[in-house]
């Protein structure tokens, strides 16, 4: 209880004040300089340049270096403010390695840092480390050490840590679940345009229809995510949505083309796409990997049609290291395909070379949530709760974001996981019960183009509308980082990265 009640903490987490907040984007030419400066023993040269580099937004960050300048200063700082800020950074850096299993992120090394941030003054570190040591799920559970950092909070005068101290007047209810309905909220971001007057064309010269989210039964596969009544997209608008193919053949039965559809995923670039964690181990297919029999499949609209599309070998599978079944916290997935060598052609929709979709780079602290904004969501989900077969057609489904802080109550994400997780719930309250997953949540900027923000995760209560789907936030320090560090270099410069 105590977790939760630390969890509900309000503001701005650490990695917000630290790491989203940093400094504008070094130019490499005052990297080059500061680096210069500090190999020559300028202190303040290596303080600046590893705060430069502990900006995991940044191009040029540089974590495992950053780490290296700033914690011999968190050792020795000069003063009681450089202590404050410099071991938040090293602390928070070190949480994000450990959500990566780095080795070298000791847990005992971590709170100590922490807690040296958070005795120097640090309300941000005070606010992560009880809230680590509140859920236990990088840092070993305390509630009572929690406690004690939530009253630190209180008489520092933070007002909502104050107010979780106080006796409830009301016992607070356990959730039934780790994926507990929630209200719907407000969410935006606030320099985009207002989403689309109901009835206005979208891009594609389409009217907006009533698009749903569908989930799959627990007693089915894993709960995956699909398009219920959404509107049909004019073939080949969106070729970079990609089909996560099953082998022809399971055992000695023999699949039909529908059948084959396992998820969705994103084009994120040339031989690299972006699905969920969850996608790559089917009760009835096995785990996906390179020698599996699945396949990519791009540029086909309808997946009953074998004769459309491009199907791709698998070369490599890489899940997030700390996707947790159980919660589905950090839900994504990055499969690397080969491109050079198809397994089987078809008539392909829409441009070739396929272009893929452009990924969302701007850091959740300067993207504030104030309002409300419609999301796409796209994929091939079931048409009818009585079909099994999913739509013959790809499409786009309507939905409304909600408020960070109604999400947070939905997950339960009080710690690291926090923010981690966007939340939706369709327009009309009504869902289906089987779909696809894996696949892109989408905005439209002021240009008019997708921007891919997330990924599809899970739907929430089948045939319940008031409960909120889930999808993994790309731009969450965690997960950027882990993009960082899985994608190489050669595929960053072919992305197209929105950071206005």
């Amino acid at each position: 209880m105590m977790g939760k009640r630390v969890a509900a903490l309000a503001g701005l987490v650490l990695a917000a004040a630290v790491l989203g907040a940093a400094p504008a984007r070094a130019d490499p030419r005052e990297v080059r300089t500061l680096d210069t400066a500090c190999r020559k023993g300028e202190r303040a040269a290596c303080i600046t340049l590893g705060k430069r580099l502990a900006d995991i937004y940044d191009p040029l960050a540089d974590r495992p270096r950053a780490l290296a300048l700033l914690r011999p200063v968190c050792d020795s700082p000069a003063t009681v403010a450089e202590a404050a800020e410099t071991c938040a950074t090293v602390g928070e850096l070190m949480l994000i390695a450990r959500t990566l299993d780095e080795s070298g992120t000791n847990s005992a090394v971590v709170t100590a840092y922490l807690s040296r941030a958070c005795d120097s003054g640090s309300l941000e570190a005070c606010r992560t480390l009880a809230d680590e040591l509140g859920s236990g799920d990088l840092l070993p559970a305390d509630a009572a050490r929690a406690r004690d950092l939530v009253g630190r909070l209180c008489r520092s005068g933070q007002q909502d840590a104050c107010e979780a101290l106080a006796p409830a007047q009301a016992p607070e209810p356990e959730p039934a679940s780790d994926t507990a309905a929630v209200p719907s909220g407000d969410i935006d971001y606030a320099d985009l345009p207002p989403s689309r007057p109901e009835g206005a064309p979208d891009a594609e010269g389409q009217v907006e229809s009533d698009g749903q989210l569908t989930e799959v039964d627990p007693s089915d596969e894993p709960r995956m995510v699909g398009v219920n009544r959404g509107i049909p997209l004019r073939p080949g608008s969106a070729n970079w949505v990609a089909i996560l193919e099953h082998p022809r053949q399971l055992g000695t039965r023999k699949l039909e083309a529908w059948q084959r559809v396992a998820c969705g995923g994103s084009l994120i670039a040339p031989g690299w796409v972006l699905t969920a964690a969850h996608c790559l181990d089917h009760k009835d297919s096995g785990r996906v990997t390179p020698t599996s029999g699945h396949a990519i499949r791009l540029g086909a609209h309808n997946p009953f049609n074998e004769q459309e599309g491009i199907s791709y070998p698998i070369r490599e599978v890489i899940g997030h290291n700390s996707f947790t079944p159980a919660t589905y916290a950090f839900d994504i997935a990055l499969i690397r395909f080969d491109e050079t060598r198809p397994i089987a052609r078809g008539k392909v929709f829409g441009e070739r070379p396929f272009r893929p979709v452009a990924v969302d780079a701007r850091p959740p602290a300067s993207r504030p949530i104030s309002g409300r904004l419609n999301v796409d969501v796209l994929g091939w989900g079931r048409t009818s709760p009585d079909d099994p077969r999913p739509a013959d057609g790809l499409r786009r489904g309507d939905v409304t974001l909600m408020s960070e802080a109604s999400c947070t109550n939905a997950t339960h994400f009080r710690d690291i996981r926090k923010g981690s997780v966007l939340c939706a719930a369709a327009g009309s309250g009504q869902h289906n019960c089987k779909g696809d997953s894996g696949g892109p949540l989408v905005l439209e900027d002021a240009q008019r183009r997708r921007v891919l923000i997330g990924v599809i995760s899970m739907a929430d209560a089948c045939g319940d509308g008031a409960n909120p789907s889930r999808f993994v936030r790309l731009t969450h320090r965690t997960v950027w980082a882990w993009l960082q560090e899985k994608l190489p270099k050669d595929a960053w410069r072919r992305m197209t990265l929105v950071t206005d």
